[in-house]
């Protein structure tokens, strides 16, 4: 199975958050792992001093099974669609940030599921790849 991945899941797993087993079985399960170019830059601003997440997050991610997910006109689209309806000030409960709606576009665009940790997706049409897994 294909799947991308958000920067919430490698966070459950660099934590050892609950969701770290079903994120880490998912990763080991995906044939390709999608991580799109907007969770590069957060893992990126996650880097704080004693704390060297971006660097397990670099090692973590250079094996051949991830890959990049360009910022595409279809991807950048499908993100602008995906800010007006699941948006933060839009109403919707997603509430969706900048980085969010750019990882839900990068999912729909390439009609895979999305590994995730957190209760903002679940709020949108998107296929969590978790209720995949169960």
């Amino acid at each position: 199975m294909e799947l991308v991945a958000d920067t919430s899941a490698f966070v459950a797993i660099y934590r050892n958050e609950e969701a770290a087993g079903p994120c880490a079985q998912a990763l080991a399960r995906a044939t390709r792992i999608f991580i799109p170019a907007s969770c590069r830059v957060e893992a990126a601003l996650l880097r704080r001093p004693g704390n060297d997440f971006f660097e397990w997050f670099r090692r973590f991610t250079s094996i051949p099974a991830y890959g990049s997910a360009d910022l595409t006109e279809g991807v950048i689209d499908a993100a602008t669609t995906a800010a007006r309806f699941y948006g933060k000030g839009s109403g919707h409960p997603a509430r969706l940030n900048f980085g969010d709606c750019l990882v839900y576009a990068v999912a729909k665009q390439r009609d895979l599921p999305l590994l995730f940790v957190g209760d903002d997706f679940v709020h949108t049409d998107i296929t969590p790849a978790l209720s995949l897994e169960t």
